[in-house]
């Protein structure tokens, strides 16, 4: 099995009964459900990680919200909490387990891949709508939780780079370049006094989702790091990884082809 983000996996499949608990306080259980056994992992996927398995959510016919059939009302929803909470788990939650809100914004999901693809019309840096050429965001933004920061499409990157480089000279900031490259292209020495750190928006047809300085960026004691990076040859525009998500409510209507989205608090998110 080959993942967006460049890894490999390969190993045993096998069919088995999975039981999930209830919100209808018991358990139920989803008979011959396919699923496979890794022994062989390249990449950042490795027996070092703390990750022991990747469940597959998309839209493909072996993936488990396809294999659970009328028992997940082809809806479900996370709620990531912040890598700085003490709450360091959280809930899948399925059908009428999730709670509506009148408050979520919606897209709708590109019909044409298996992937939860939506259409970005626009991308915004503290209120500044970049200039790309034309059809530069025509691949649109897939969400995948398995990546941990977001990467961009390299052209777009550069543009993104270059407003956000042009924004922190203005405020005298001090670029940091001998960082490890895992943390960030885009790096400058932290000032104490410094709190206008700007934000993105992402513009979804009929949706703005906004990823607010504490998810764009990086923080460390001395300085902090773009959250996101550049990769050339992308089947999408943009990824958006699990670190852009934290603290935001999304359901996967699946059944009706709509993302819904809207801030939360995930650390309150309880059985």
């Amino acid at each position: 099995m080959m993942y967006m983000s460049g890894e490999s996996s390969s190993g045993i499949g096998s069919v088995e009964t999975f039981t999930f608990t209830s919100n209808k306080r018991g358990a139920e259980s989803v008979k011959g459900v396919a699923f496979g056994c890794s022994n062989n992992h390249r990449g950042e996927i490795s027996s070092n990680t703390a990750v022991t398995g990747i469940m597959g959510m998309n839209r493909s016919p072996l993936s488990l919200i396809s294999q659970m059939g009328t028992k997940s009302a082809r809806r479900f929803s996370y709620c990531l909490p912040k890598l700085s909470s003490p709450v360091k788990s959280t809930f899948l939650r399925f059908g009428n387990d999730i709670k509506d809100r009148g408050s979520f914004q919606k897209t709708s999901f590109l019909t044409s891949a298996s992937d939860y693809n939506v259409r970005l019309l626009a991308i915004s840096i503290n209120g500044r709508q970049l200039s790309l050429p034309w059809g530069a965001l025509s691949k649109g933004c897939v969400l995948d939780v398995g990546s941990g920061a977001s990467n961009i499409e390299i052209g777009v990157y550069n543009v993104v780079l270059s407003v956000l480089r042009e924004y922190f000279d203005r405020f005298n900031l001090t670029r940091v370049n001998d960082i490890p490259s895992p943390l960030g292209d885009l790096c400058y020495r932290v000032q104490r006094a410094f709190r206008s750190y700007p934000s993105m928006v992402l513009h979804f047809q009929g949706s703005n989702f906004e990823i607010g300085a504490a998810n764009l960026f990086r923080f460390r004691d001395d300085y902090f790091c773009l959250g996101m990076f550049g990769r050339q040859g992308m089947s999408m525009t943009m990824l958006l990884g699990a670190y852009q998500q934290q603290n935001v409510r999304f359901v996967y209507d699946v059944g009706n082809g709509k993302l819904l989205f809207g801030k939360e608090d995930c650390s309150l998110d309880k059985a």
